[in-house]
């Protein structure tokens, strides 16, 4: 089964491809359309009092990967991917 993106976000990939090759502006841009996403989803499975922290945890690590994201699977189901990680590790250090 797809997971549909986010509303609003049909197509990242003109974004993502700007934002690694360093634009600073297509960064923003993405940031600002994965983040309530990214909100939503900790939400569901993380410490609803860590939100805040979680979300920037996993903002780092997205913009630390984008450098290594091949592209071989959409980048919203890395994004969430990440957020999966980030939040049972977060779990699982408390």
């Amino acid at each position: 089964m797809a997971v549909a993106p986010p509303h609003g976000q049909n197509d990242l990939s003109p974004l993502v491809r700007a934002a690694q090759s360093g634009d600073r502006g297509a960064l923003s841009a993405l940031i600002a359309q994965i983040e309530p996403d990214i909100r939503r989803l900790v939400l569901l499975l993380g410490d609803a009092d860590a939100t805040d922290d979680l979300v920037q945890d996993d903002m780092e690590r997205i913009i630390s990967g984008l450098d290594r994201l091949r592209g071989y699977v959409p980048f919203i189901t890395w994004v969430r991917k990440i957020t999966r990680w980030t939040c049972s590790y977060s779990a699982r250090r408390r």
